[in-house]
């Protein structure tokens, strides 16, 4: 093999490395933004809640949780209240499975959002 097709592999194998990481940036981003997503939800719902019983809060987040296809249920999102200021403090962790094409990976995510009411 002459010095030209080692140039030519060498410059194929940079390409698919090259691929990999920008495909593999594209999955993981998604996720993130996912959780940058239901973080807003949360805010939006909390500020639109008024005098919301937690129960219509709380069921009207599983819904957009649902509609956004998220990997979480009931028991992953907790309702803390605080009395002084007086606010809803909202707390949901979990763990968004992204498939990295050999593996996958399992990316802990959290949000966490207080608000006054």
């Amino acid at each position: 093999m002459d010095r030209t097709g080692k140039s030519r592999i060498g410059l194929l194998l940079l390409l698919v490395v090259a691929v990999a990481v920008v495909y593999c940036g594209y999955v993981i981003g998604a996720a993130y933004w996912r959780e940058y997503k239901l973080e807003e939800t949360v805010v939006q719902r909390l500020s639109f809640a008024g005098q919301s019983a937690e129960n219509a809060i709380r069921q009207e987040l599983m819904e957009d949780i649902e509609a956004m296809d998220l990997p979480l249920d009931l028991r992953q999102v907790q309702f803390v209240h605080v009395d002084q200021p007086r606010a809803l403090h909202v707390t949901i962790s979990y763990a968004d499975t992204v498939d990295l094409l050999l593996t996958k990976l399992a990316i802990p995510m959290s949000v966490d959002v207080l608000r006054p009411f």
